[in-house]
């Protein structure tokens, strides 16, 4: 049985979720800095809390560092290396600077354990989904053009998704001319001469909860020379929608179908999401994301190996993510609002009265 710990309990809570779904691996402990929230979080989980690195045991074999890296004013990554250093396996969640992950990198391989970037979003069932049908249109058809609108937040894991669904997402570079910083949503545009990607990124944060009050999370349209591929929502569907192409001989007689055009479909849900609430959200579809990721570094660990393809890829979504928000600066500050309108129970009445 691997022995485990997590270190922070912000989002941390979604690896203890992820890892009490599995049977090889066991939750030994919590690292956090002594909060009321960690307190309460290790007795939840019946284990130790630890407030500091050399107090942990020395029988723990993987670590779960879910604290926020230097690049963001944290210490994720000075404790990730000190965890290296004591000979055990650490996970990071991202977002973390490329430079940080080649140190990181270097200690692991000094001390014989594996390291690795936690990104859930790619694990997700629906973002599989997408990436694997814009694989098989790209090689089918013509990729036009690719509009994306996501939050600063949400950005590093957005690049990681590109990475994966464009096989020369490498050669896109800021073409700087392009940005615009305006508030509430700044504007990039990358490019390689042939394809553009137009980027809309919500780039403000509460000043009291970065992990909340987003508008949006993820919404991908890829373009094609036959339609286009949607990814409507991080935790929405993936959908295929056809271009119309409608000949003046059908619209001016209408029993005249020619090659069966009217019979097509006009598009074809891939993935769908149905009544999704947040606490679905928070102990299904997040945990089994990241088991996935966990599963994919138990077998690293098994292996004796760092994955050096998935490290190249991590360190190339790194630089791309470093450039994009040097290009946007830093997110605006904004006092949101505790709670916000409802408005579902009155719109499914509109629904029905449709």
């Amino acid at each position: 049985m691997i022995k485990a710990i997590v270190c922070g309990t912000t989002f941390g809570q979604s690896y203890i979720n992820a890892i009490k779904k599995m049977d090889d691996i066991e939750l030994v402990g919590i690292l956090a800095f002594g909060s009321s929230r960690s307190e309460k979080c290790a007795k939840e989980h019946n284990v130790p809390l630890y407030i500091d690195v050399n107090s942990i045991p020395k029988n723990i074999d993987v670590a779960f560092v879910v604290v926020k890296s230097s690049v963001l004013g944290g210490k994720g990554t000075e404790l990730a290396e000190n965890l290296l250093k004591k000979g055990i396996h650490v996970m990071q969640e991202h977002p973390i600077h490329y430079k940080e992950i080649e140190s990181c990198i270097k200690v692991a391989r000094k001390f014989n354990v594996c390291y690795m970037v936690g990104n859930l979003y790619n694990s997700l069932k629906n973002i599989e989904k997408f990436i694997e049908t814009a694989k098989y249109l790209n090689e089918k058809d013509v990729l036009q053009y690719i509009d994306i609108m996501t939050s600063s937040q949400l950005l590093y894991s957005l690049i990681g998704i590109l990475n994966e669904a464009l096989p020369l997402f490498r050669s896109l570079n800021v073409v700087s001319s392009l940005t615009e910083r305006r508030y509430p949503f700044n504007r990039v545009v990358l490019s390689n001469g042939q394809l553009d990607i137009n980027l809309q990124i919500h780039n403000e944060v509460s000043d009291v909860d970065g992990n909340n009050h987003m508008h949006i999370l993820h919404k991908i349209t890829f373009f094609y020379n036959s339609g286009r591929l949607e990814l409507e929502d991080t935790f929405g569907s993936v959908i295929w929608r056809n271009r119309m192409s409608i000949s003046d001989g059908i619209v001016l007689d209408s029993k005249k179908n020619e090659n069966g055009y009217l019979d097509k479909l006009m598009q074809l849900v891939l993935k769908e999401y149905n009544s999704l609430t947040y606490a679905f959200l928070l102990y299904e579809t997040f945990p089994n994301g990241i088991k996935k990721e966990i599963e994919k570094f138990i077998e690293n660990i098994k292996q004796k190996r760092i994955d050096s393809t998935r490290t190249q890829k991590e360190i190339l979504v790194a630089k791309k993510w470093g450039r994009i928000m040097e290009e946007i600066g830093f997110p605006q500050n904004v006092k949101f609002e505790e709670t916000y309108f409802d408005h579902i129970p009155v719109l499914k009445k509109l629904r029905s009265e449709i």
